[in-house]
């Protein structure tokens, strides 16, 4: 995002994430260490976002607004894209409002049902058939040089029956890329709910 101001000394900004669609569950996060080390105060808007004051240079806030991070503790946040406004104010006047689109195409631990091939999405078995998951986990990888694994619940919503299984990487994962984990197992129903719990994530 862009911020246009014309002064060269920054006294005050504010970054609001606009539509929180799950509520408390999400938020931003911003490098505190560093506000303190700028002499920036930063304080929680209490709607996911922050107010800053405190003089410093453009560069220094441009620095600070750069370490912004979006997170959210739901295993399957609600995909539409976030808005995050920023604006600074040099003493005089507020700057442009910069504005930001942040998409959640995927999330870690996003659990889908699938056919045979782990490729199309299916929304019912026939009863006591074999279930296929996948699960695109984009999470760090525990260890980027080994296979990582996965535990899926599974619970049938009409008796309350929990089933718990464990899926393992096709392969080796590095960083924060894309990894899909296969399992198949038997069940009763085909009306049945994932959720996953993934690995910790950094955000």
């Amino acid at each position: 995002m862009d911020i246009v101001d014309t002064g060269t000394i920054i006294t005050s900004a504010a970054i609001r994430l606009t539509n929180r669609l799950d509520g408390a569950a999400e938020t931003l996060l911003i490098d505190q260490t560093l506000a303190a080390n700028l002499g920036i105060t930063v304080t929680s808007d209490g709607n996911g976002g922050f107010n800053f004051s405190g003089t410093a240079t453009q560069a220094q806030y441009e620095q600070l607004i750069a370490t912004l991070r979006y997170t959210n503790s739901l295993l399957d946040p609600t995909r539409n894209d976030r808005i995050i406004n920023v604006t600074v104010n040099d003493g005089a006047s507020n700057s442009n409002t910069a504005v930001s689109t942040l998409r959640l195409t995927q999330v870690p631990g996003d659990v889908e049902f699938t056919d045979s091939t782990y490729n199309t999405l299916v929304d019912s078995y026939n009863e006591d058939s074999t279930i296929y998951l996948t699960v695109d986990d984009r999470s760090p990888a525990f260890n980027p040089t080994a296979v990582d694994t996965i535990t899926v619940t599974v619970t049938n919503p009409d008796t309350g029956d929990v089933e718990t299984v464990t899926l393992t990487e096709t392969g080796a994962n590095t960083g924060s890329s894309p990894a899909r984990f296969l399992q198949q197992k038997r069940a009763a129903r085909a009306t049945e709910t994932a959720r996953s719990t993934p690995p910790a994530a950094t955000t």
